[in-house]
């Protein structure tokens, strides 16, 4: 009995916020996929709101370190998954890593918006249009009747890649899913001119 409020005490120090306790958390339990993921979550934010360059890397470093243990420990952690994505975008604009860890949550989850979101975010982001072909194509097979796959699909043919017939394949695909899109409509009706 006088061991533990000795204890509960000691740990107070840790409890000062969120950052403190996970980081502090993950050292201890280190096989904890949770307790990697709270740290690199955690580390990710930190660094998204420091405007020092140099801290904001260390942060991102250490939050891509305790994430990619998470998703060792937990290969189909998609919070895990999620924040990995979110950190190398935003700590390497790895465009490419950052849409595979996306892609992966949403294989297993179509309903993952944040998923569908994030994608979607970070291919708009590249000017590599094979990349995006790349990575709308995987998608398509998982939201066929999705229109914003479906539009984006439509402009890359038609516009990037200058394959009409399957830019215009794709957009009025997109049209029949949401016929008030007003730049599906004039995507579709610039492919036809």
């Amino acid at each position: 009995l006088c061991f533990y409020p000795v204890k509960s005490i000691a740990r107070n120090k840790v409890w000062k916020d969120d950052l403190t306790l996970f980081t502090t958390d993950v050292k201890v339990s280190k096989n904890s996929a949770k307790s990697n993921c709270s740290a690199g979550g955690k580390l990710w934010e930190e660094g998204k709101k420091t405007k020092n360059k140099k801290k904001q890397a260390e942060y991102y470093l250490l939050s891509e370190k305790y994430l990619r243990r998470a998703v060792e420990i937990h290969p189909i952690y998609n919070d895990a998954w999620l924040l990995l994505g979110n950190v190398l975008f935003d700590s390497r604009e790895e465009i490419s890593e950052a849409a595979k860890c996306y892609l992966n949550i949403l294989g297993r989850n179509p309903l993952h918006t944040n998923a569908k979101q994030n994608i979607d975010i970070v291919l708009q982001k590249s000017e590599d249009r094979e990349l995006q072909l790349k990575y709308y194509q995987e998608l398509i097979k998982i939201f066929p009747s999705d229109f914003n796959t479906n539009y984006r699909l439509g402009v890359l043919y038609g516009r990037y890649l200058k394959q009409l017939d399957k830019g215009i394949e794709y957009l009025e695909k997109a049209v029949s899913v949401n016929s008030k899109s007003s730049d599906a409509l004039k995507d579709l009706g610039t492919a036809y001119g």
